[in-house]
């Protein structure tokens, strides 16, 4: 099943975000989130090198089909 990105593979946009979370090289992240159950998943925060990468969400936007979190790099 193809990620709501609409990748090729399942999972392929949270590896891609994972990698460069590990990097360090993501200073904002928005994060588009809606209540669809697809029956399974990845989970973007999980399987991160330690010390993780902190965020804080900066802004919060609900809408009716979606709500919409951006992250900020806590400093």
């Amino acid at each position: 099943m193809p990620c709501a990105c609409r990748c090729s593979r399942a999972g392929e946009c949270c590896a891609t975000i994972q990698q460069y979370l590990n990097l360090g090289v993501v200073d904002e992240l928005e994060i588009a989130l809606a209540p669809v159950l697809f029956g399974s998943g990845r989970r973007l925060f999980e399987n991160l090198r330690e010390p993780a990468p902190r965020f804080r969400i900066d802004q919060v936007l609900d809408g009716p089909a979606a709500t919409h979190l951006r992250h900020v790099r806590a400093s």
